[in-house]
């Protein structure tokens, strides 16, 4: 399947959502137009395009200027090896809904996005820390975030 055939489906689905401005090295990147609009996308690329794999889940602090994470998600189609990447925008502080009932591999992706930035996953079965200890305040991946010294510098 095409690009140009992904978008055409992708119109007739979902009209909100749209070819993002912006590809990720290449690969078709589309943008939901809303939380709302995610999970069903998801279900859908997943069930009717065949992306089957979720490749990874990651977010981008655009707070500074304009308070907002944009989060990135991206599928492949093992067989045929396409990729696609689906872009959402989440105002700080962030909460999306969860991948967890079409992706479980979504579980722990969430969890370090959670971790790292603070967005968090409505629907998560078990959203708390990952990589970082419980006494850390903050999300060191956040461009805000100060390191206080610890036991481990």
């Amino acid at each position: 399947m095409t690009d140009d055939e992904v978008l055409a489906k992708l119109a007739a689905t979902f009209p909100k959502a749209d070819k993002a401005e912006t590809q990720i090295k290449g690969i078709l990147t589309l943008r939901a137009a809303s939380g709302d609009d995610l999970v069903a996308l998801a279900r859908w690329l997943k069930d009717k395009l065949g992306f089957d794999y979720l490749d990874m889940i990651t977010a981008v602090d655009h707070v500074a200027e304009r308070k907002a994470f944009e989060l990135v998600y991206c599928f492949t189609q093992l067989p045929a090896g396409q990729r696609v990447a689906l872009k959402l925008e989440t105002p700080d502080p962030g909460s999306v809904p969860s991948l967890t009932a079409v992706f479980p591999s979504a579980d722990w992706q969430e969890r370090e996005v959670f971790d790292l930035f603070g967005v968090r996953f409505q629907g998560h079965p078990d959203l708390r820390k990952i990589l970082t200890p419980d006494f850390l305040e903050g999300h060191p991946l956040r461009k805000d975030y100060v390191h206080a010294k610890d036991r481990f510098d």
